[in-house]
């Protein structure tokens, strides 16, 4: 984010007003953190973070964003991918 503060939190609390309403405008900024290696480094080649690798062996489940593009997004695709696992392999054992 290369903006100044006020820019940024301009910009935060207009997103936040298209998703929650005029709510936000009630709320009181505490205070701006920028984190410059929010992430770590992510040279080429990055694996597919859509590829689901949840079943280490029978029983065993990783999920998380290690094994991929590091970001939320990814983090959350994973934790659904090995719950779509793990469910789809209960069923297969009822």
């Amino acid at each position: 984010m290369s903006a100044d503060n006020a820019t940024a939190e301009a910009e935060v609390r207009q997103a936040l007003t298209a998703w929650l309403g005029a709510v936000v405008g009630d709320w009181r900024h505490l205070k701006t953190y920028r984190i410059v290696h929010a992430l770590p480094e992510q040279p080429p080649p990055a694996p597919d973070p859509t590829v689901c690798s949840a079943r280490e062996k029978p029983g065993v489940f990783v999920c998380g964003e290690y094994g991929s593009v590091p970001g939320m997004q990814w983090a959350l695709l994973s934790g659904r991918q090995t719950a779509e696992q793990v469910l789809k392999e209960r069923a297969a054992h009822r």
